[in-house]
C-alpha cells in the first residue's frame, strides 16, 4: 500500500475538494448531453493539474508520479468517480448523426 507524504495527502485532498466543487455537480448533466466539459478542462488547466509531471523548465510541476496519481485516485475511499464518464449502470449516448 501506497502511504502518502504530508505534500502528497494535501495535493489529493485538494484535488477531492475541487472534483467535489466543480465537477461532482455537473457530471451526470455533461453525461446525459454527451458534452465535452471545456469549462472544466480549462480550469484544471489554470490549477496546473495537466502539468504535473512536466519538467518546470517547460511549465510543469515536476511532481513525482505518487502526487500526479492523486489526480485520479479515489477519494476518502469512495467509489465517486474523479472526472465525468459514464456510468457502468448508465452507458454514455452518442450524440446523433442527424
Amino acid at each position: 500500500m501506497i502511504r502518502f507524504t504530508a505534500e502528497q495527502e494535501e495535493f489529493r485532498k485538494t484535488v477531492a475538494r475541487f472534483v467535489d466543487a466543480e465537477v461532482v455537480p455537473v457530471a451526470d448533466a455533461l453525461d446525459e448531453r454527451a458534452e465535452f466539459p471545456a469549462g472544466l478542462f480549462k480550469r484544471i488547466g489554470e490549477l496546473g493539474y495537466f502539468g504535473l509531471r512536466y519538467p518546470e523548465k517547460y511549465g510543469g510541476a515536476a511532481s513525482d508520479m505518487v502526487t500526479a496519481g492523486c489526480c485520479g485516485a479515489p477519494r476518502r475511499g469512495s467509489p465517486t468517480r474523479p472526472w465525468p464518464t459514464s456510468s457502468p449502470s448508465r452507458p454514455r449516448r452518442r450524440p446523433s448523426a442527424e
